[in-house]
């Protein structure tokens, strides 16, 4: 889509994982949309905070400045994109049988549990940029 910028750099990453992270504390759609996002995604941006652990879909954290405004654009957005992208500023995910993989998968099991809902289960497994 032509309004869809795909982000340029770790600090439009970081407003995105940001943008969802505060959605679980918002209105009811934001933590709708919030927990929507990080039930059924498979592919993360992750950071660890001295309040814990942060998560957003890598299809959410690739495009710039993304809010809840371009929900209805999500199904046509390329995750494959976006996956890339994140790759060229971060480096490459965590996946399952890397070092560190457990404990942030673990993170991630355990923030969906503190926030009500147990994570979809991927026959892959999930992936994690960690900032």
């Amino acid at each position: 889509m032509k309004s869809d910028r795909l982000v340029t750099g770790r600090a439009q990453i970081e407003e995105n994982l940001q943008t969802i992270y505060d959605y679980r504390l918002g209105s009811n759609d934001e933590r709708k949309f919030h927990r929507g996002r990080i039930k059924n995604d498979k592919n993360f941006v992750a950071r660890r905070t001295s309040e814990g652990w942060q998560f957003a879909p890598s299809k959410f954290s690739g495009y710039a400045a993304n809010n809840t405004s371009h929900m209805n654009k999500l199904d046509d957005r390329d995750g494959g994109v976006t996956n890339n992208r994140i790759t060229e500023i971060l480096g490459g995910p965590l996946c399952r049988g890397d070092s560190g993989y457990n404990e942030v998968d673990e993170a991630y099991c355990e923030y969906t549990r503190e926030h009500g809902f147990e994570p979809s289960t991927h026959r892959q497994g999930r992936k994690y940029w960690v900032l």
